[in-house]
């Protein structure tokens, strides 16, 4: 019997472009809205100082996407810059009254908890034209004759159309990585039956077994590959490769010591052990851990043939 044990970490990157469209359909607009509010000529601080940064931003932010750093890593830390950036710009405008903040926040609230951007904008709409009769109640006519009142209304809906877009875009990235990395596994269980195969075929040829333990460990971005032999009824096991050391060939290992071969061993069954799950299960590999192991995921793959688990 052998098995194979790959020890996980995960990364990745995502397609961008509608993040900065959107977010510059937002900037331009509220830089509009600053120049309307403003008295002309529109004083230097806060007005313009604040519309050169929020533009800035947008430069910047594009900079860092194009640095190879993927949405999913830096949404967090700029959405709330942006959220903190937004209020200011409104703020700087100077009169804006409470049921305009009331509709900005339930936008943002919307954003965060909508799945259909669609359904986004037409909810957004709907905000929109709600503040727009709050301020026709309020100030009659005099609200389709200013500007300054005008232009917070496609503020509103373009705040609904970039956090919409990014909460989306972080949606699919993360949905799009689960689907790629059980299409990579897919490819790589296919490979580890050929490492079964060269185990078996009547000697260790470790450089073969450790380049394949490799691509494997690659493929799936796992922190280590290693393929194990069990013999004497499973009692006792061979580390055969490790895909991040190519000097072993053959070690001796103790299988009590590896609590996560169990289901393999016993029952055939592939294994996936993370913090706290199944909670047993990891409580015992825990124990066995060095206090220095940067491992947190473990999952041990069964290679079978004729129903007989061979690896």
């Amino acid at each position: 019997k052998c098995c194979i044990v790959l020890h996980m970490s995960t990364r990745r990157r995502m397609h961008t472009v509608p993040i900065i469209l959107t977010r510059w359909g937002l900037l331009i607009s509220i830089s509009y809205a600053i120049i309307f509010s403003a008295p002309a000529p529109a004083p230097l601080w806060p007005h313009q100082v604040v519309i050169a940064l929020i533009l800035t931003s947008n430069l910047v932010l594009t900079w860092v996407l194009a640095r190879g750093k993927s949405w999913q890593m830096i949404s967090g830390w700029a959405t709330g810059l942006d959220i903190a950036a937004v209020s200011m710009a409104i703020g700087v405008q100077g009169n804006v009254s409470v049921e305009f903040y009331m509709v900005y926040f339930s936008i943002l609230i919307l954003a965060a908890v909508i799945v259909e951007r669609g359904l986004l904008m037409i909810l957004s709409l709907i905000a929109s034209a709600a503040y727009g009769a709050l301020m026709w109640a309020d100030l009659g006519d005099e609200v389709w004759r200013s500007s300054a009142l005008l232009v917070r209304l496609p503020v509103l809906f373009g705040v609904g159309l970039y956090f919409g877009t990014a909460v989306q875009t972080a949606r699919r990235e993360q949905q799009r990585q689960a689907e790629q990395l059980n299409l990579e596994r897919k490819k790589a269980l296919a490979a580890l039956t050929e490492m079964g195969n060269v185990a078996f075929s009547g000697s260790y040829p470790g450089p073969v077994l450790y380049e394949l333990a490799g691509w494997v460990q690659e493929l799936l971005e796992f922190d280590r590959c290693s393929l194990l032999v069990f013999g004497e009824g499973g009692q006792r096991g061979y580390l055969a490769a490790s895909g991040d050391d190519p000097s072993i060939e053959v070690l001796a290992l103790e299988v009590a010591n590896y609590p996560e071969l169990g289901p393999v061993l016993e029952r055939g069954e592939f294994t996936e052990v993370h913090p706290g799950k199944p909670a047993d299960l990891w409580d015992e590999v825990q124990e066995n851990l060095p206090e220095d192991s940067p491992f947190s995921t473990f999952i041990v793959v069964p290679i079978k043939r004729s129903g007989d688990v061979i690896g």
